[in-house]
């Protein structure tokens, strides 16, 4: 009869602390240990932000980046200007053609100037934008005779990467455009 006592005392201490269990917060049944991992609304919490900052950032991103091209292309044509300035001091303009006796350096095609070619005859300097953003208007900088008095306007057909929309064509000091 001895074990029957002690399986009945074992068996009534098991279910008194089931009883105690089922009373006891489940913050103190479980306090070494700690639950891990995140809950599926917290994870959707997450991937909508992502998708609000990723529809916010990409579009400033691509005008950034539009922008700093027409700034590299203005600035690059800038060289080119002050060689023509230097050059026409000395020469009539017509002898100012880059690359030509005058010492103006030949336009570089690549790198921020796809392509560019000055007409002597009417002191313009006509520059499309190159590099990977795809900036397809022209940039036609007209100076006076003496190579000095640089202005600029920009044509082309216009579109998603229209460069005549760019703040820093807009906001330029030689922009003679609309």
């Amino acid at each position: 009869m001895f074990w029957w006592v002690q399986v009945h005392s074992a068996l009534k201490g098991i279910s008194q602390r089931e009883e105690m269990c089922m009373e006891m917060p489940r913050s103190l049944m479980f306090a070494g240990q700690r639950m891990k991992g995140f809950t599926l609304i917290e994870l959707m919490i997450v991937v909508a932000i992502i998708g609000i900052l990723a529809a916010v950032a990409i579009p400033q991103y691509q005008n950034y980046t539009r922008e700093a091209q027409a700034n590299a292309a203005i600035s690059e044509v800038k060289n080119y200007q002050t060689a023509i300035a230097i050059c026409a001091q000395t020469n009539p303009i017509s002898a100012c053609n880059p690359g030509g006796t005058g010492g103006v350096p030949a336009l570089a095609s690549g790198g921020k100037v796809a392509n560019g070619t000055f007409d002597a005859n009417q002191a313009q300097l006509i520059v499309t934008p190159g590099g990977p953003f795809g900036l397809t208007q022209t940039l036609t900088f007209t100076s006076d005779s003496m190579g000095g008095n640089w202005r600029f306007i920009c044509s082309g057909q216009p579109g998603a990467n229209n460069l005549c929309d760019v703040q820093a064509v807009k906001n330029n000091p030689l922009y003679d455009g609309a």
